[in-house]
């Protein structure tokens, strides 16, 4: 496991109260979204065209609590069983996300 964390208000937005505004605009407004995106942050030293077939990426939704004890070698699934689902996941990632294709795309990695 490379790092397990919050996705906050994933599945929704939620706009900006405005004090100032009008009785409306004085809360938050929330708008249900059909499809969500989120980053994920890799080093860039460990992605290869060697390594991209097996990243799998899993997200997972917390029933209860997060969880508090630490991490083993085993799935958060098979860890957490009573905590947290599994909602989605993806193996292998495409390679324009290797640093070299992102450098000659004009676009910054943390190595340029």
């Amino acid at each position: 496991m490379l790092h397990a964390g919050t996705v906050p208000g994933l599945g929704g937005h939620r706009s900006f109260s405005d004090p100032r505004g009008t009785a409306e605009q004085h809360r938050h407004h929330l708008t249900d979204v059909a499809v969500e995106e989120f980053t994920v942050r890799v080093p860039a030293d460990q992605l290869t065209r060697e390594t991209l077939g097996s990243v799998a990426v899993t997200l997972h939704r917390v029933k209860a609590a997060a969880p508090s004890r630490p991490f083993a070698e085993r799935s958060l699934g098979e860890q957490y069983l009573e905590e947290m689902r599994q909602v989605a996941g993806l193996v292998g990632l495409p390679e324009w996300v290797l640093p070299s294709a992102l450098a000659e795309a004009g676009k910054r990695t943390a190595q340029g």
